[in-house]
C-alpha cells in the first residue's frame, strides 16, 4: 500500500497551488530551451525567478523534496547568472529533468500519496555542476557565504585562531530536515565558538536542507566530521579552512560567487526594463488587464455552456411558435409584440452564446510551448540537428479541443523527427543545411482552426509505401495500380502500417499516424498530407472551433431527421437534376469533371422495424461532402434547411454507432441524429473501392 503524505495546505487551496506551480514550471521549461538556443542573460533571470517561485510555494506547504530539487536547480542558475559556470547540453538535460521531477512531486499534493521518484541522483548531478571550480576557489560553491556587510560586522579573528567553514546537509528523504540541522548546529556550538551561521538555528524553516557555519576552536576536524555524519538523517558534511586570503579574494572580485546579492538587485532592474519593452505604459496596461481578470473553475464553464445550449434550443422552439401564431393572427397586436420580443431575445441569446464560447477559448500557446522540449529531447536522442519554428500560437481554440489535439500533435512531431528529417551528414550530402527545420503553425479561418506540421526532410516515398502495403496485404497489386499518389499516401494512416526498417523508441510500430487520423476524426476534424520526395512533407489538420454548438444541414431520411455538419458540406443538388451512372455495380455521378461516388443514406440507415416508408422522389437530394481528400455524395429524402444545434454525445453504454457521432434536441422537441461524416466516408469508400 502506498504511503500517505500530508502537507500544510487546505483542500480548497490545492487547485491554486497546482496551477501556480504549473505556470512557473512551464515558464522555466520554455526559458531553459530558449536560453540554450540564444544564451541571453535576461533569460536566466526569468528562469531563476520561476524556480525561486516554485521553491517558495513548496516551502510554504512543507513539501521538502520539492524544495530540495528546486533549491539545487536554483543554485545552478545562480552560478550561471553570476558567470561562475557556463551552460552545456548535459547541464540543460539536468535542469529539464529537475522540471520533470518537480512535476511528479507536485502530483503528491494532489493525490496525497508518496511517489516512487528518486531525487538523490538528480540533486547530486546538479550539485556537481557547482563543484567544477572548487579547486580554484578553495571553497565549496554549495556553502552559503557571509556577505560583505556580514564581514564588516564580524571582526573575524583570522590572525589569532584557525577558522573553519562547515557545511551540513540533511538527507533528501528526511521527514524533519530542519530538526536534524538544528541538532547538528547544537553539536557545532558545543565544539567551538560560532562566529557566523546561516540560517540561524532559531530561524530554521521546515524547507531548509543545509546550514553554513564559520567557527573556531575545533581540535579534531576528522572526528567532528565523523560525529556529524553519524547523526540521524545527515547526508553530507564539508569542513574547510577559512583564511584571511580567502576573505580578501571573496571581496576583491576574484570569487564571483560572492557577488550574488548585487546580481539579485541588478536582476530586478534589468527585468523591469525587459518587461517594459519599447512601448510606454505597457506594464500599466498589463496591470489593468490583470485587475479585470478572474480565474474560474472549468466545470463551471462547462455547466454554463450546457445552459446556453438549452437556451439555444428554447430560442428555436420560441421562434417556431411565433411563426405559427403570426400565420394565424397576422393583425393581432399582441402577436406582433411577441415577434419583436422573440427577435430581441434571439439576439441576446446569440450574444450570450458568443461570449460563453469566447470564454472557453484558449490560445494554442499552452499546447505549442510543450513542443520545443519534445523536439530537443528527440534531437538529442536521435543525433539530429533541428530548428523548430512556431507561428500562430495566439490562435484560440476551445479548451476541450486543445486537450484532444495534444496526442495527435505529438505524434506528428515525432513522425517528422523519425521519418521526415535526415541525419546531419545525410542532409549535407543531399545539399541541404545540416540543421533540419520543423514548422508548426496555426491559423483561424471561417469558424475553423488549421494546424500545420511541416518539415524539410526526405518527404514521403510513394513507391516504397506502395510496395510495403502490398507486402503487408493491405492492398493488392491491381488495387495499387489504380490508386493515385494521394490515395497511396493515405495508406500511412492505416493501423499497424509503418515503413520504418526497425522498431525504435520513436518509430516503427505503426500506431502514430493511425492515432492522429482516428482522434482528429472523432471531433469532426480532417487530416490532409502534402509531400514531395526529397523536399519535405506537410500535415494539415482542419479543426472545428468548438464542439458544443455547430451549424448543420437538417435532412430527412426515411421519416427521421438527421443533422449533417456544415463544415463538411460542399454543395447540394436534387436527384432529378443529375444522371446517376453505375460503374461496376457502384452508383456515381459526373461532378465537376470527376467521378463522385454516391452513398444512399436511405439504405445505409434502413431498419426493418420502420416498415415501409413512403418516399417523395421529387424532393430527394444529393449532399456533396468532403473530408480531407475524400469526397462522396449522400442521397437523402429531403433537405429541411440549416440550423444551429447543441451537440449531445452518446452515452458510453450505447457504444460506437456506425455513421453517427451524437444527437441533438430540436426546438420542437424532436431528436435529430448527427451524421459522422469522416467515419462514414472512410467506411463507405473502402466498401466502394472493393465493389468496383
Amino acid at each position: 500500500m502506498s504511503e500517505k503524505i500530508r502537507f500544510h495546505i487546505e483542500a480548497d487551496e490545492v487547485d491554486i497551488f497546482v496551477e501556480s506551480v504549473n505556470e512557473s514550471l512551464q515558464m522555466m521549461e520554455a526559458g531553459v530551451l530558449a536560453w540554450e538556443q540564444e544564451g541571453r542573460p535576461e533569460q536566466i533571470a526569468d528562469i531563476f525567478r520561476a524556480i525561486h517561485s516554485v521553491k517558495g510555494m513548496a516551502g510554504m506547504i512543507a513539501h521538502d523534496r520539492m524544495v530540495v530539487v528546486a533549491h539545487a536547480a536554483e543554485e545552478v542558475l545562480a552560478a550561471i547568472r553570476a558567470g561562475e559556470i557556463e551552460g552545456v547540453p548535459a547541464m540543460v538535460d539536468d535542469l529539464l529533468q529537475a522540471i520533470d521531477s518537480l512535476r511528479q512531486l507536485r502530483e503528491e499534493v494532489i493525490t496525497g500519496v508518496v511517489s516512487d521518484i528518486k531525487i538523490g541522483g538528480l540533486v547530486e548531478r546538479l550539485e556537481g555542476w557547482l563543484l567544477v571550480n572548487d579547486e580554484e576557489k578553495g571553497v565549496s560553491a554549495l556553502i552559503e557565504m557571509p556577505t560583505e556587510a556580514d564581514l564588516d560586522k564580524l571582526n573575524l579573528p583570522v590572525d589569532e585562531v584557525p577558522l573553519w567553514l562547515v557545511g551540513v546537509w540533511a538527507a533528501e528523504n528526511s521527514l524533519a530536515p530542519a530538526a536534524r540541522l538544528y541538532q547538528a548546529g547544537r553539536e557545532l556550538a558545543g565544539r567551538g565558538t560560532i562566529w557566523w551561521q546561516r540560517p540561524l538555528l532559531e530561524k530554521l524553516a521546515p524547507g531548509d536542507m543545509q546550514i553554513s557555519t564559520i567557527l573556531s576552536g575545533i581540535d579534531d576536524v576528522e572526528q567532528l566530521e565523523a560525529e556529524l555524519l553519524s547523526m540521524t538523517e545527515i547526508a553530507k558534511v564539508t569542513i574547510q579552512r577559512w583564511t584571511r586570503e580567502q576573505v580578501a579574494v571573496a571581496w576583491s572580485g576574484g570569487d564571483k560567487s560572492q557577488e550574488r546579492p548585487k546580481t539579485n538587485v541588478e536582476h530586478k532592474e534589468a527585468q523591469a526594463t525587459y518587461s517594459n519593452g519599447t512601448v510606454n505604459g505597457q506594464i500599466i496596461e498589463a496591470a489593468a488587464v490583470a485587475d479585470k481578470s478572474v480565474r474560474i473553475n472549468i466545470d463551471r464553464l462547462d455547466r454554463l455552456m450546457n445552459l446556453v445550449g438549452e437556451l439555444v434550443t428554447n430560442r428555436t422552439r420560441l421562434m417556431q411558435i411565433e411563426e405559427v401564431l403570426d400565420g394565424r393572427y397576422q393583425r393581432d397586436e399582441t402577436v406582433r409584440s411577441l415577434g419583436d420580443m422573440v427577435t430581441q431575445f434571439s439576439n441576446v441569446v446569440s450574444l450570450l452564446q458568443d461570449e460563453v464560447m469566447r470564454a472557453r477559448l484558449l490560445p494554442l500557446e499552452q499546447l505549442f510551448q510543450k513542443m520545443p522540449r519534445l523536439v530537443r529531447d528527440l534531437a538529442r536522442q536521435m543525433g539530429k540537428e533541428v530548428e523548430l519554428e512556431i507561428e500562430g500560437a495566439a490562435t484560440e481554440l476551445d479548451r476541450s479541443l486543445i486537450e484532444l489535439i495534444n496526442d495527435p500533435l505529438i505524434h506528428l512531431i515525432r513522425n517528422a523527427m523519425g521519418h521526415g528529417l535526415e541525419l546531419p551528414d545525410e542532409r549535407e550530402v543531399a545539399g541541404k543545411p545540416r540543421v533540419g527545420m520543423i514548422r508548426l503553425t496555426a491559423t483561424a479561418a471561417e469558424g475553423k482552426v488549421i494546424l500545420t506540421v511541416e518539415d524539410d526532410g526526405r518527404g514521403i516515398d510513394v513507391k516504397r509505401i506502395g510496395e510495403k502495403a502490398v507486402a503487408e496485404g493491405i492492398v493488392s497489386e491491381n488495387e495499387l495500380a489504380e490508386m493515385n499518389k494521394q490515395a497511396i499516401i493515405d495508406l500511412i494512416f492505416m493501423t499497424n502500417f509503418s515503413t520504418a526498417g526497425e522498431v525504435t523508441a520513436v518509430s516503427g510500430r505503426g500506431v502514430g499516424l493511425d492515432v492522429v487520423r482516428t482522434n482528429v476524426a472523432q471531433f469532426g476534424g480532417a487530416v490532409v498530407v502534402e509531400s514531395e520526395l526529397g523536399v519535405g512533407s506537410r500535415f494539415i489538420l482542419t479543426l472545428p472551433l468548438t464542439l458544443a454548438i455547430v451549424q448543420t444541414m437538417l435532412v430527412e431520411i426515411r421519416g427521421c431527421l438527421y443533422a449533417v455538419p456544415m463544415a463538411g458540406i460542399i454543395e447540394s443538388m436534387y436527384v432529378n437534376e443529375v444522371k446517376i451512372n453505375t460503374i461496376k455495380g457502384a452508383p456515381s455521378i459526373n461532378w465537376r469533371e470527376q467521378v463522385l461516388p454516391l452513398l444512399d443514406l436511405r439504405e445505409f440507415f434502413a431498419d426493418e422495424r420502420q416498415g415501409e416508408v413512403e418516399i417523395d422522389v421529387s424532393r430527394a437530394a444529393i449532399i456533396t461532402v468532403q473530408w480531407g481528400h475524400k469526397r462522396a455524395g449522400l442521397i437523402v429524402d429531403r433537405i429541411h434547411g440549416q440550423q444551429e444545434i447543441v451537440v449531445k454525445a452518446f452515452s458510453p453504454i450505447m457504444g460506437h454507432i456506425p455513421g453517427l457521432s451524437g444527437a441533438t434536441i430540436l426546438g420542437d422537441g424532436q431528436i435529430a441524429l448527427i451524421i459522422d461524416v469522416p467515419n462514414l466516408l472512410n467506411a463507405f469508400l473502402r466498401t466502394y473501392k472493393h465493389s468496383r
